[in-house]
């Protein structure tokens, strides 16, 4: 099977989909989404944004229809190679009974991935603008803290492609602004694919390199 290598397909796009159907029941426009820059999903509810997100790391498979990640088919490349390299930050947040440096190494030593160091959490931290001692517990913050808490920890997994789903819905604006701005910098500024799937118009239309629209109602 084929190992990601984006560095050596030749390619500009990330991903790309032909023919994709999900569940027997929703049809997706053919799209390209491109390397290295941010592209957000948009669309009313039952367009399939988050099953699309799911799709593009195998956590779940379209009907029928083919997804192609750096020019291969992704049935052809390992599953735990794909989704080592296509990580998903969902909207259920998922926190260990820890501190904040617990859940650092619990989740990296999940994915066999090397500790970090205090300083090397504390930037991935102030990226999602949470400015807190390590020691702290998890259990102790609020919605929004431990959403951008695990917004970090999925950022230093440092993968090829990054993809968040509705990220910024816990925040008020001025801190959704901040954190999606440093984020998007960070993905820039690293050659990661970054793809966000939001109903915040603001939002999408500050951040955006592209956006890609299933239709439906919006409520944003």
């Amino acid at each position: 099977m084929y190992h990601v290598n984006p560095d050596t397909c030749g390619c500009d796009t990330a991903f790309s989909t032909k023919g994709l159907v999900s569940r027997n029941a929703i049809s997706y426009p053919d799209v390209e989404i491109p390397c290295s820059k941010t592209t957000f999903i948009i669309g009313g509810s039952g367009t399939g944004k988050t099953t699309l997100l799911r799709i593009f790391n195998q956590t779940e498979t379209q009907t029928s229809g083919t997804v192609s990640l750096f020019g291969k088919d992704i049935d052809t490349i390992d599953i735990s190679v794909l989704r080592k390299e296509v990580v998903l930050c969902g909207q259920d947040v998922f926190l260990f009974d820890d501190s904040i440096r617990g859940n650092f190494n619990e989740f990296r030593g999940y994915r066999e991935e090397p500790p970090l160091s205090d300083d090397e959490m504390q930037a991935f931290l102030r990226i999602c603008c949470v400015i807190d001692d390590l020691d702290k517990m998890c259990r102790k913050m609020s919605g929004g803290e431990r959403a951008r808490v695990f917004l970090a920890i999925h950022l230093s997994f440092a993968p090829k492609a990054i993809m968040l789903d509705e990220p910024t819905s816990a925040l008020d604006r001025d801190t959704a602004a901040a954190v999606m701005g440093n984020v998007r910098s960070h993905c820039t500024e690293n050659g990661i694919t970054l793809i966000v799937v939001s109903h915040d118009r603001t939002i999408v239309d500050a951040f955006a390199d592209s956006v890609i629209d299933l239709g439906g109602k919006s409520n944003g």
